[in-house]
């Protein structure tokens, strides 16, 4: 859920995960400091997504991880520098279809 509460025990049982997360998407009760923390601590992130001010100074300050680019102002995707990791083509982490909205409405499908 985007609203859910979201407590330190959280973010150390992440880290922690028995399979290495690959991608995460936080809800919009974590802040934009504590999303780059839990990044920062499952080593194997690839990407992590999460609501907040793009302009944060800790968004801009994780050496670690590139903002990537996005049409929602509030929308945070941070990538491990060095991965290729994408959005997917609906700008979320994973997407229910390999076309975008605009692929699937369009009449030369």
């Amino acid at each position: 859920a985007r609203t859910t509460k979201f407590s330190p025990a959280v973010a150390t049982l992440l880290a922690s995960a028995p399979q290495p997360l690959k991608t995460l998407s936080l809800p919009e009760s974590v802040d934009e400091q504590a999303a780059l923390a839990v990044a920062r601590s499952c080593v194997a992130l690839d990407m992590l997504c999460c609501w907040g001010d793009r302009n944060a100074p800790s968004v801009h300050e994780a050496s670690d991880f590139e903002l990537l680019p996005s049409r929602w102002h509030a929308l945070i995707t941070l990538r491990r520098r060095g991965s290729l990791a994408e959005p997917a083509a609906n700008g979320a982490l994973w997407a229910p279809y390999a076309q975008s909205s605009a692929e699937l409405l369009s009449p030369d499908i």
